[in-house]
């Protein structure tokens, strides 16, 4: 095997690790301002983008909206699990009312799972902040993407890196672990047969409020619960239908927030040609469509799989 793909196999790998609990841990709130992680993300910003990064929150600095900087470079990050446009602009409204963006003219946001498809954001709270959302958010996929493309000395120095700090725990699995696997699966499998027939009645709608979907009961808990059983792909198959609910869920909230503000609750009849609405109408649709393709895939048969 060539070094490369060697190093580069190995730091996937454990990444992989390390992802997977972070997400789930993200899902029920227990990683924003979570130092470890902060400081743990920083090292492999600084190799991988060449910066001199210091954490912030550790060092009692006040920077509201950001976490990590590198003042000689002039660049701030905010490490979140929060993955929404209001969220990022929230961000960069704050960092420019607070005045981070004079001594971090350029800001930058690491999310912790996996970023969205598209952003939404204010013009102007991305000019003051050299801000565009296809290059200034970042996620574990991006840094893979970086990794494949890098030469040998950045891979071993990064694979140094990732050996040294992030411990991998190889207990065996017990036949009590993989009943309890089992037993989750089921849930799961169940509640997807709900939200199958759910998603054809919206499906058959136009409205964005034609239905609603309903959500995994505790389903933060359950993944959780299984997910160091399952193998890597499993995971992250499930994870990626669960994000597509989510996102849907988050689109007609904004969707509806907007229409509030703006028509003072008359959105009933529909302002079906405002270029907002229409966007969030149009994002609300194809997401129905993915999470269709998802199903149509075989999520039940996939999870039969790993019953087996």
């Amino acid at each position: 095997m060539l070094a490369n793909q060697k190093y580069f196999d190995e730091i996937v790998e454990k990444l992989n690790i390390v992802r997977n609990e972070i997400e789930c841990k993200a899902k029920l709130g227990l990683m924003d301002g979570n130092i470890h992680f902060e400081n743990y993300i920083k090292g492999i910003l600084n190799i991988l983008f060449n910066l001199n990064l210091i954490n912030l929150n550790e060092a009692g600095n006040n920077y509201p909206g950001i976490d990590l900087g590198d003042c000689q470079a002039g660049v701030g990050y905010q490490v979140t699990s929060t993955r929404t446009s209001k969220k990022i602009n929230d961000t960069l409204e704050k960092y420019i009312k607070n005045g981070c963006n004079d001594e971090y003219p350029n800001l930058r946001v690491f999310i912790i799972g996996e970023k969205q498809g598209s952003y939404t954001l204010e013009k102007d709270f991305c000019d003051k902040t050299n801000f565009n959302w296809k290059n200034s958010i970042i996620d574990y996929n991006d840094i893979f993407a970086q990794l494949k493309n890098s030469d040998i000395g950045m891979l071993k120095k990064m694979h140094k890196y990732i050996d040294a700090h992030t411990y991998v725990e190889k207990d065996s699995v017990t036949k009590e672990e993989f009943k309890r696997v089992r037993a989750r699966l089921r849930m799961i499998k169940a509640d997807v047969e709900e939200i199958k027939e759910s998603i054809e009645v919206i499906a058959r709608g136009n409205s964005i409020y034609s239905g609603k979907i309903s959500r995994l009961k505790n389903w933060e808990d359950v993944f959780m619960d299984i997910s160091e059983q399952l193998e890597l792909s499993q995971a992250n198959y499930l994870l990626k239908f669960y994000r597509k609910i989510e996102e849907l869920e988050d689109i007609v909230e904004m969707s509806k927030e907007y229409l509030e503000i703006t028509y003072k609750g008359k959105y009933r009849g529909g302002p079906l040609l405002d270029a907002r609405f229409s966007r969030y109408a149009r994002s609300y649709h194809e997401g129905i469509c993915e999470l269709q393709a998802i199903l149509g895939n075989g999520l039940e048969e996939y999870i039969d799989t790993i019953l087996l």
